[in-house]
């Protein structure tokens, strides 16, 4: 994350502490949350684990985004389009080789 871009505003956490290069903000036994808090912008990832059909587990992810300023919606605005590819992509790589995602063919 750039400094310029006001992107690392908390202290730098140590490598166990990030997923990728976000900080994780909390971990439990079914939920990650991971984020950052920016000068424009507030950022958090939730990843929950629930149970599901026939002994199985459902992986949900939510993005919420607290903007702060016009230069919060201006990174947001840029941000949508690669979070609609990544959050998929991220998500289709911890499902069951076969089993796929409703939808997907």
């Amino acid at each position: 994350m750039a400094v310029g871009l006001g992107l690392n505003a908390a202290p730098q956490p140590t490598q166990s502490d990030l997923i990728g290069s976000i900080p994780i903000m909390y971990s439990g036994d079914r939920e990650t949350v991971v984020g950052y808090d920016a000068r424009h912008l507030h950022f958090r990832i939730v990843v929950d684990v629930r149970d599901g059909p026939a002994d199985g587990q459902v992986i949900g992810m939510t993005t919420l985004v607290r903007r702060r300023s016009a230069i919060g919606w201006l990174f947001f605005a840029a941000a949508i389009p690669l979070h609609k590819a990544i959050a998929p992509a991220l998500l289709r790589g911890v499902a069951r080789p076969g089993q796929g995602f409703p939808g997907e063919r």
